[in-house]
């Protein structure tokens, strides 16, 4: 008997079906996270695991800025490439070279780090942790080859293998009474097993020739970085400004405890944009505008459709935050409660610079980007002396309510790549009205996820009622959770 068809590469179906694949795959960090911050913190102690969290920030924010440099640019060139071996041999040698040269630099400046931070012992911890640096960006440069090539589950079994490997690793490592430097290299060996999983599926020679018009590269690569760096700004902005402005510790501490919904903002980021970036990449190499229109236009539908579902939690944040983080924290739910639409708003930003950079336009994201943070500082600097906190959160969540509209008006234009007012109106007025039931119903204990459940559902039948959810598009759900059932198809129909 002859397999059933999977969905073609470059169509929606097999956008959707990766992007759920990514986005179980990523949500591992959560379980896994909490097992080994709660074994840390037992096993090392309150200044061991504060010497291990100091390291892993600094070297995760090296990563992360490198990653950043090279990622949408490597996925935008291999899902337009005709040769894609070729690019990918020369963008992981590019990886390579400059992981390998920073690890250079951190390891030599290691002692000044820590004389820096006042904190002798974490110039040896930085100098094994610089060994992940190489590794760790090699594993990224695979990743991105993947989703530039279409090979989404493969994708999704990197990050899988990577946060369960980091699990048994640290663990193992600390048990053999390694201690810290147990944990650094339980990272370090999951971050080898992330980038085994990634050449097993690539088999790249990196004897290959070299291939790819630098300049152009270095066109996407830069404007895309810096918006990036414009973005994480201002995500961070309200937090550190909230202090500056003499907010107290105990007040950082509960915006802090809110701030962590932009947790799901990332992973709902690393299960789409990239993927919707090499999806339109290979219909528009294609011809198939079209398609990426299409496409285009769901993925910024999705995003709508989770705004009334957000709604839910919101009105339900005061009980929610203190069943979550403790009575002590209460006072942050309020914060929780507005900053959950600044995530949301900020996932469909980060689709708009998706769109742009796959309709070759980098330095659209950088120009787009440039103007918010200079303008969230003035509204910060205004709000937060008069409001404290709320200030803060209500501020952020208003910027960038408008700079997703913003987006999304410059790529209706640009493109006609959107969603029409009358669904942004239907999502309002839906979500006005779950959220004002979440928050007066008061469901103490179990109580509170049949509430949660059951307005969830109400806001999909509410959806599918009014026309927003399609009936083809929910038999497009069932064949994309049930493989056997998969058919081919360019783009689910509108």
């Amino acid at each position: 008997m002859s397999s059933a068809p999977q969905f073609q590469k470059g169509s929606a179906g097999h956008l959707a079906r990766g992007s759920l694949f990514i986005f179980f795959a990523e949500s591992l960090v959560f379980p896994t996270g909490i097992i080994v911050t709660i074994y840390l913190t037992r096993k090392l102690g309150a200044f061991g695991f504060g010497i291990f969290s100091l390291v892993s920030v600094l070297i995760g924010w090296v990563e992360r800025s490198l990653t950043e440099f090279f990622g949408r640019a490597t996925i935008k060139f291999i899902g337009e490439a005709d040769d894609w071996r070729a690019v990918a041999a020369t963008v992981t040698r590019l990886h390579l070279i400059s992981s390998v040269g920073v690890a250079v630099l951190i390891w030599f400046g290691s002692s000044a780090i820590a004389d820096w931070l006042n904190e002798p012992l974490l110039s040896r911890y930085l100098r094994i942790f610089c060994f992940d640096i190489p590794i760790f960006l090699m594993a990224r440069a695979f990743r991105n080859v993947l989703i530039g090539v279409g090979n989404f589950g493969s994708r999704a079994a990197q990050s899988a293998g990577r946060w369960l490997s980091r699990l048994c690793f640290i663990v193992i490592f600390v048990e053999m009474g390694f201690s810290v430097s147990g944990a650094i290299w339980g990272t370090i060996a999951a971050s080898a097993v992330e980038c085994a999983i990634g050449y097993f599926f690539i088999r790249l020679p990196f004897t290959h020739r070299l291939m790819i018009p630098v300049k152009k590269f270095w066109g996407y690569s830069i404007p895309i970085f810096l918006s990036t760096v414009l973005l994480v700004l201002y995500q961070r902005m309200d937090l550190f400004m909230l202090k500056m402005l003499g907010g107290t510790t105990e007040q950082a501490g509960f915006y802090g405890a809110a701030q962590t919904i932009y947790l799901v903002y990332g992973v709902v980021t690393l299960a789409l944009a990239p993927l919707l970036l090499s999806t339109i990449a290979q219909n528009m190499k294609r011809g198939d505008s079209e398609a990426a229109k299409n496409i285009g236009s769901d993925a910024l539908r999705f995003i709508l459709f989770l705004f009334p579902l957000a709604a839910v939690v919101s009105g339900a944040s005061w009980e929610i935050f203190p069943l979550v983080f403790g009575a002590s924290f209460e006072a942050g739910s309020t914060l929780f409660s507005y900053l959950i639409f600044s995530m949301l708003s900020i996932s469909m930003i980060s689709i708009v610079t998706s769109i742009m950079t796959a309709y070759g336009k980098p330095r659209w994201t950088l120009y787009f980007m440039m103007p918010l943070p200079p303008l969230a500082f003035m509204g910060l600097r205004f709000t937060i002396p008069l409001f404290g906190p709320l200030g803060a959160a209500a501020t952020t969540t208003a910027f960038s309510v408008a700079w997703m509209c913003l987006g999304l008006a410059v790529v209706q234009r640009s493109w006609r790549i959107g969603i029409p007012f009358s669904s942004i109106l239907k999502c309002v007025l839906i979500g006005i009205s779950v959220y004002l039931i979440s928050f007066m119903w008061s469901a103490p204990h179990i109580m509170l996820a049949i509430k949660i459940v059951s307005l969830s559902l109400a806001v999909i039948f509410f959806l599918f009622l009014s026309g927003e959810i399609r009936k083809h598009e929910i038999q497009f759900l069932f064949r994309l959770l049930n493989p056997s059932k998969a058919v081919a198809a360019k783009t689910i129909p509108s």
